[in-house]
């Protein structure tokens, strides 16, 4: 979520904003301390408290600090934008916030263009139009993206008027540039807590390959799938020639499964089917999942990092049902 802060120096200024936060640390000799470095004393924060918000003044220089707190001064009417883009988890509650100053100009694109993220680096970023670096990203565990491609999963609880509940799960992957190696990739999850293999309900299972120009569906008994009482894979021959890729893979458990885990695993050079299945399910695997037998085998892969979800009553993205 993005914010924008407008605050009017005028004979008093007022704030406007969605969010009041105190950052302001106090000093032992009275003196304040802002986010930002800025040192105000007592005295200037006496009259700076009657113009604007703590707020207000955490965003400011300490030229900017010094010339709105000399009460002789006739201060000129300015303007003084902010933008705050908050981290929320899945349940809507803000986890993180990162807030910058900025230009009138910046704060109207806010406004216009929902994809304007502040991020790590503290500057602005369109998130739909630039390539992120994984270490600029603020993602929740249930996903994890690189310059190339994202991972993404949801697990949680459906309860029906029946009095039915069930437990759907879906991962999926998604290039953001056209991989040059095409051979055979994994899509994997895993789950803390054996369950029978008829846990899984056979209608709802769905995996697929999709692309620019081709489609491909796997099935939960085909050959390209290993499926144990603690994990599904399934295994993908990339297109040769197509763009766009994602893969994706889902269905409905009957119970519980505790924390699912997983793992969207990219063959940089040729793999044979036989040797991208030739894994068992464990946290020590390539992406938390995939233990491969010979571990020689897992050098054959990227290594992308993995993804976790806890039971919860809605999903993370796109509910597939």
């Amino acid at each position: 979520m993005r914010k924008v802060c407008f605050v009017f120096a005028l004979a008093a200024i007022s704030l406007f904003s969605f969010k009041t936060v105190n950052a302001l640390s106090l000093n032992d000799d009275g003196s304040y301390m802002t986010n930002k470095g800025a040192k105000i004393s007592a005295e200037q924060y006496e009259v700076l408290s009657t113009k604007m918000t703590d707020t207000s003044i955490d965003i400011l220089s300490q030229k900017q600090l010094d010339y709105l707190s000399d009460a002789e001064k006739n201060i000129l009417p300015e303007a003084i934008y902010s933008i705050t883009t908050d981290i929320s988890d899945k349940n809507g509650n803000i986890i993180s916030s990162r807030t910058i100053p900025a230009t009138r100009e910046e704060a109207l694109s806010v406004v216009e263009n929902k994809n304007l993220h502040v991020l790590s680096d503290g500057k602005l970023h369109d998130t739909q139009k630039e390539i992120i670096p994984s270490g600029l990203r603020d993602e929740p565990a249930w996903m994890h993206s690189t310059s190339s491609k994202r991972v993404r999963l949801t697990y949680y609880m459906q309860d029906f008027d029946t009095g039915i509940v069930d437990y759907p799960v879906l991962i999926e992957a998604k290039w953001f540039t056209n991989p040059s190696v095409r051979s055979v990739d994994v899509l994997a999850v895993r789950w803390t807590t054996s369950r029978p293999l008829s846990n899984i309900i056979d209608d709802t299972f769905e995996a697929v390959q999709k692309c620019s120009s081709n489609n491909q569906s796997y099935t939960l008994d085909g050959n390209n799938m290993v499926r144990t009482t603690y994990g599904i894979g399934e295994s993908m021959n990339l297109f040769d020639s197509c763009s766009n890729f994602e893969l994706s893979m889902k269905f409905v458990a009957e119970q519980s499964l505790g924390t699912v885990y997983g793992t969207y695993q990219h063959a940089t050079t040729g793999v044979l089917l036989s040797t991208s299945k030739s894994y068992s399910f464990g946290s020590s695997g390539l992406g938390g999942v995939l233990v491969y037998n010979p571990s020689s085998y897992a050098n054959y892969y990227d290594g992308m990092g993995g993804v976790y979800d806890t039971l919860s009553t809605g999903c993370n993205f796109d509910c597939p049902w």
